[in-house]
């Protein structure tokens, strides 16, 4: 008898729980793709020159996709290629160095890519995203802030976002040892991307 009352009380339940959520208690929130415009986008960075001054630059060459719930409020997932190759400093022959064995072995190693594997919204704006960073043949996981900027509409009416994160790492962790002292061991990192609902 007293197996029956919990039974019958757990099948109320969940009858109740179907009716108040409207029949989808149980459905996953609708998700949409964003896309990042590259014309908007930017992938930054800056390191240390002999302990002194930042050296600035930038990749010209990459992807962003950015997947959200369907109202393009809450980010669900990031994903990103950079095409080492692009790298731009502003001086062709730095440019160069860069892009050689010292530093990204840009051959070789011609992406660096991040897949998201988590994400947990903190606040309205904010969203902590954790992934698998790839950088010169290397993968480790990094957790970053992803804070969004702003909302609006494209010129053909297409919804659009705009998000950014700051973070940093160490060159060393990814196995690019060499010239740390001259140039400095932690990189810091902006992307900033005006994403268009696919």
């Amino acid at each position: 008898m007293k197996r029956t009352w919990i039974l019958a009380s757990a099948a109320a339940v969940l009858s109740a729980s179907a009716l108040l959520g409207g029949g989808h208690a149980w459905s996953a929130p609708e998700a949409a793709t964003f896309d990042g415009d590259t014309v908007h986008s930017f992938v930054l960075f800056k390191i240390k020159h002999m302990g002194t001054s930042w050296t600035y630059g930038r990749f010209n060459d990459f992807t962003v996709s950015v997947g959200m719930n369907d109202a393009g409020t809450e980010v669900t997932s990031v994903a990103f290629d950079v095409k080492t190759d692009s790298v731009d400093t502003g001086q062709p022959k730095r440019d160069g160095h860069v892009k050689s064995p010292d530093f990204h072995n840009a051959k070789q190693f011609e992406d660096i890519k991040f897949a998201s594997t988590a994400a947990k919204t903190l606040d309205a704006d904010t969203t902590e995203v954790t992934g698998d960073l790839t950088l010169h043949g290397v993968t480790k996981p990094v957790t970053v802030k992803v804070v969004k900027v702003g909302a609006g509409k494209g010129m053909k009416g297409e919804a659009l976002v705009g998000l950014e994160t700051t973070f940093s790492l160490k060159r060393s962790d990814y196995g690019m040892k060499s010239m740390i002292g001259p140039v400095g061991d932690d990189v810091q990192i902006t992307v900033a991307v005006e994403a268009a609902k696919k």
